[in-house]
């Protein structure tokens, strides 16, 4: 007879608690898109987990094992997570079309032709990813739920839009305020703290520069704010600098540059 220890037993009866409430989750979130046959699916896994829930939890020691191993045979979590994804598939294209929507138009503005990243090469991103997201809507709609759920898969490894809008309006709104700084010593560090980010956006690294910029914009916008309200002397002069070069180490090591640093030690001129 093979050992099972209640840790054990424990755990996949926890696991199939979790299971029951994911279903019951699914059905009460996608109640306009799922079908009959839909919920039907996902009841009768709710059933049978039901069933194994019952069967371990009474199980004498000599059918436990079994009982354990019918339970993983099923793939039931397999099976749910293809439902989820089919359910899932026309919200997530309609917020990504809406995300496009605003998007294209941003980046027909003006003002964002000038800000320094390559507008051109994001606004081809953008017509690639509503190309992908419209035959991935295509593909659902004729009823190709396989290929409707590989192009929706690559599409989210390609990234999402509001990755790219992300970038925009938070660098945007660092080089507003940078404008408002006289100091041009400071004006310098920041423009060096934001290259990096420029560099990963124009490279269509839009992911990596978002989750960069995402990590220090609060700190950055923060300080910008104090040395807006104040008097820049050098003793603020300084403290702000090795301020903005922290946050520049900390974004070359998130995107595995080797850009020299300044110098940390230099007095500011006065």
């Amino acid at each position: 007879m093979d050992f099972v220890s209640p840790q054990e037993v424990q755990r996949i009866l926890k696991d199939i608690t979790q299971m029951r409430t994911q279903i019951k989750q699914i059905i009460s979130q996608n109640k306009k898109t799922a079908t009959a046959a839909d919920v039907s699916e996902l009841n009768a896994i709710f059933a049978e987990a039901d069933k194994s829930y019952t069967a371990i939890k009474n199980s004498s020691d000599e059918d436990l094992r079994s009982n354990m191993q019918e339970f993983y045979d099923g793939q039931y979590w397999e099976s749910i997570q293809a439902i989820r994804t089919r359910l899932e598939i026309p919200k997530e294209t309609k917020q990504m079309l809406q995300t496009i929507k605003r998007l294209e138009k941003t980046l027909a503005t003006k003002a964002i032709q000038s800000i320094g990243l390559d507008i051109a090469k994001a606004r081809q991103k953008v017509a690639d990813m509503k190309a992908m997201i419209e035959r991935t809507q295509t593909a659902y709609a004729s009823g190709d739920m396989e290929t409707a759920q590989e192009a929706m898969q690559e599409i989210r490894d390609e990234g999402h839009p509001g990755e790219i809008e992300g970038v925009i309006f938070r660098f945007r709104n660092i080089k507003n305020m940078v404008k408002r700084v006289k100091d041009q010593q400071v004006r310098t560090e920041v423009d060096g703290v934001l290259q990096e980010v420029v560099d990963a956006f124009n490279n269509g690294d839009y992911r990596e520069a978002n989750e960069s910029i995402n990590d220090y914009a609060d700190d950055m916008q923060r300080l910008l704010n104090t040395l807006l309200r104040s008097k820049i002397n050098n003793k603020n002069r300084t403290d702000s600098i090795n301020k903005i070069q922290n946050l520049e180490s900390l974004i070359q090591s998130k995107l595995g540059t080797n850009v020299q640093q300044p110098q940390q030690n230099q007095q500011p001129q006065q």
